[in-house]
């Protein structure tokens, strides 16, 4: 069967916690490949990555900082 996001990449900035990772759930579960992006401790996402998709990607940025990818 199809699913609406098959197909498709989401990137869900704060997606770490709360309600971020409320849609990047939703979105996975949909089809989509997700990428989530937040910070915090990087065993507790890893945990978090495994357990919610393990096909999730993740990127552990504080995107309010101008150079906090480099």
């Amino acid at each position: 069967f199809s699913r609406a996001l098959d197909g498709r990449v989401a990137i869900v900035t704060g997606s770490t916690s709360g309600i971020g990772l409320s849609i990047a759930t939703q979105l996975a579960s949909e089809g989509a490949r997700v990428v989530l992006n937040g910070f915090g401790k990087e065993n507790e996402i890893s945990a978090l990555q495994q357990k919610v998709v393990p096909s999730i990607f993740v990127i552990i940025a504080n995107l309010t900082k101008r150079f906090a990818l480099l």
